[in-house]
């Protein structure tokens, strides 16, 4: 998955949509293997292949969504991070009086830590905008 995708959207169709190889979505692949096989919608009659490879879908759905959850959390760790070191040597602060400031800080002012602390990167400060 390149970087600036996130998971689930478009990833066109395996079954010749576009010029890339992609996976289909669940309901794309359902549609149409009911299509092709007549099958009615919802009954379900898929072959062990089908099946399978419905099941091999869903997994790498769940597998492309934690990575990307996880490429957000390191995203967030490194801004988290940066703010730390920033409050550290602008107020003489330990790591832990540091995140403990931004910590509250994000609390008081009802924003994510990490929407925060890019703020304090950019600003030096935690007072609000």
């Amino acid at each position: 998955m390149e970087p600036h995708e996130t998971a689930g959207a478009s990833r066109g169709s395996a079954m010749g949509e576009g010029p890339e190889s992609v996976v289909p979505e669940r309901a794309e692949v359902t549609a149409h293997v009911d299509a092709v096989f007549a099958t009615s919608p919802g009954a379900s009659q898929l072959t062990p292949v089908e099946a399978y490879l419905l099941e091999a879908l869903e997994r790498l759905d769940t597998a492309e969504t934690k990575a990307s959850q996880l490429e957000n959390a390191l995203g967030h760790s490194r801004e988290i991070g940066a703010a730390i070191g920033v409050l550290m040597a602008l107020r003489k602060l330990t790591r832990d009086q540091a995140f403990d400031l931004l910590r509250r800080a994000s609390m008081a002012q009802n924003v994510k830590v990490h929407v925060l602390a890019a703020r304090v990167v950019e600003t030096g400060s935690t007072d609000p905008g």
